[in-house]
């Protein structure tokens, strides 16, 4: 992933956080930079993770963060938005990481995902015929999460194929790379697609 698309995620991500009380689930390892970007803007962020070390690190620098199992954790208090990074793919029970967000959202309260996206030409070349660095044990596509949020009391609001532009690409080479690559529709070019949900009322 380049730092051009990585940010761009990120901010795309953020803007449903701007002043609000956020949960940040998977706060951890390779997004632990989605959690600091968050915390500049949300009105207040708790973290969860299963990593405790990275965990320790972040309370050291007065973050508040917990060590905890996605699938299987209990906060006494709800917020205005769940942000699930980059790891429902690799949690075995899926549906119980939802039923847990929703306990822990207020009523109207959004969900927002960042998942791989198993259409992506370059993710299916590098996981399913070159095998390389794939330990997900799920893939999700739009339609597949938007039938398992729904059985656990969710709304799609929203679905958008994180791509990169023209202005992204810094050299010749990578803006040559973009032009061959620009024909591809966004489904099948976007290495994450970022999704937002709304609870829905009881």
């Amino acid at each position: 992933m380049s730092k051009f698309f990585h940010k761009k995620r990120i901010g795309e991500i953020t803007k449903h956080c701007e002043g609000k009380k956020v949960l940040d689930i998977g706060c951890a390892g390779n997004e632990t930079d989605l959690y600091r970007e968050i915390s500049k803007v949300a009105d207040e962020i708790v973290g969860i993770d299963i990593n405790e070390d990275v965990v320790n690190d972040l309370k050291d620098e007065g973050f508040e963060v917990y060590a905890a199992d996605a699938q299987d954790f209990e906060l006494e208090d709800e917020f205005e938005v769940v942000v699930l990074g980059n790891i429902i793919g690799y949690i075995p029970n899926g549906g119980k990481v939802l039923e847990n967000i929703n306990k822990h959202l207020k009523e109207e309260g959004i969900l927002v995902t960042s998942i791989l996206n198993p259409f992506s030409l370059e993710k299916f070349w590098n996981f399913e015929i070159s095998d390389k660095g794939n330990s997900r044990v799920c893939y999700y596509s739009p339609r597949m999460f938007r039938n398992l949020t729904s059985t656990y009391g969710f709304k799609e609001k929203k679905i958008k194929y994180i791509v990169e532009k023209w202005s992204d690409y810094p050299t010749l080479k990578s803006k040559f790379f973009f032009l061959t690559s620009f024909p591809i529709p966004d489904k099948y070019r976007a290495p994450f697609w970022i999704g937002v949900y709304k609870k829905s009322k009881k």
